[in-house]
């Protein structure tokens, strides 16, 4: 019975001692599982955030810039594109408000196309016969005049005898120079001959250039459009690639002229 009462004194002791401790490392434990758990919610209410900020942030960096270049007096799809280390070509595809490669206004403005932007590919107008103030945006008295000269030249080149068709390979210069004067023979060669044959044959030729003109310069010739003083601007074809119209302003000493 002692024995007993005494056990049962100790067990209560050993409890209402123990107790405490056990009170204190089950707050603890409680405590370290809010924490834990308050943690875990931040993270998962701030994570996204920050996830879809920084999503936001890489989306408007790959984003390029729209770079736009205002068009000055004298300028030209060529001079435009290898200031800006693309093409002429990418110029005209990417700017649908260019009607034709040669007609560019000053005042236009062209938006530069990236590097690896994919193009549509536009095809390239006929080449029509305009006075150089609508070809180059150039409103002057001389320009004028040097479409009326163009012209009578061309009513003179009509009045002589067409030879028949044109026999040259499509996509080369002579093809070009023969569409736009179908009154030349067909037997002038390559061009680097051109000049010489014509000459023998009784065409006139010469050192000074004319409106309507051939020009002549190694192994390529071209069709003058206007004059500007001691420079002519001319059209072309296979200059910039097979088959491309393309034209451009140069010294008039460059060539011999077939008239």
């Amino acid at each position: 019975m002692r024995k007993t009462a005494l056990v049962g004194l100790l067990v209560m002791i050993i409890m209402t001692t123990a107790s405490p401790k056990a009170s204190a490392e089950t707050l603890g434990l409680i405590q370290s599982d809010s924490k834990q758990g308050a943690s875990l919610a931040r993270a998962a209410v701030f994570a996204p955030i920050e996830q879809i900020e920084t999503a936001t942030n890489e989306t408007t960096a790959k984003q390029p810039e729209v770079q736009i270049y205002r068009v000055a007096k004298n300028d030209s799809l060529s001079k435009i594109a290898a200031a800006h280390g693309t093409t002429w070509k990418r110029l005209f595809d990417k700017n649908e408000v260019v009607p034709h490669p040669d007609l560019i206004t000053p005042g236009d403005e062209l938006i530069i196309p990236g590097p690896d932007e994919i193009l549509n590919e536009r095809p390239i107008p006929e080449t029509t016969h305009l006075p150089a103030t609508e070809q180059y945006g150039q409103k002057t008295t001389t320009a004028t005049k040097s479409y009326e000269a163009k012209s009578k030249a061309e009513q003179t080149i009509q009045a002589r005898a067409p030879s028949s068709g044109n026999r040259y390979t499509a996509g080369y210069c002579t093809w070009y120079a023969k569409s736009r004067r179908p009154d030349l023979p067909n037997n002038l060669g390559n061009a680097n001959t051109w000049v010489s044959r014509a000459r023998a044959q009784g065409v006139p030729t010469g050192s000074a250039p004319r409106v309507g003109a051939i020009g002549q310069q190694g192994m390529h010739v071209v069709y003058v459009e206007s004059i500007n003083g001691e420079a002519v601007t001319v059209s072309e074809m296979n200059f910039r690639g097979r088959g491309v119209i393309s034209s451009r302003t140069v010294a008039a000493s460059n060539f011999q002229y077939i008239y």
